[in-house]
């Protein structure tokens, strides 16, 4: 996103924590997303690359649906013990991948 510097700050399994700076201005928010592995995708085969993952990162129409931008590093951190408790019991393995 052009105009701020993102730093991850938490990889806590089920989801992401990063802080957003503003360039400009120096005002600093977090994101905190689920986290989602995705098949990949070949653009110029346009068919999924079998057995290849990667992480998805959200874009602008999913925030407020599995991620979410709050103004401090605690609120962050209620959203990271929402997603461990929503998977409770759950295996890293299963429970992330998305397929389209």
């Amino acid at each position: 996103m052009k105009g701020y510097s993102f730093l991850q700050i938490k990889d806590a399994g089920v989801g992401y924590i990063y802080e957003k700076t503003n360039k400009a201005s120096g005002q600093v928010h977090f994101e905190v997303f689920k986290k989602k592995i995705v098949q990949k995708f070949d653009w110029d085969t346009k068919k999924p690359v079998p057995n290849e993952y990667k992480i998805k990162y959200p874009n602008t129409v999913d925030f407020g649906k599995w991620a979410w931008c709050v103004t401090t590093l605690a609120q962050a951190e209620k959203y990271i013990k929402k997603f461990k408790d929503e998977y409770k019991g759950d295996t890293i393995s299963t429970q992330f991948h998305e397929t389209k």
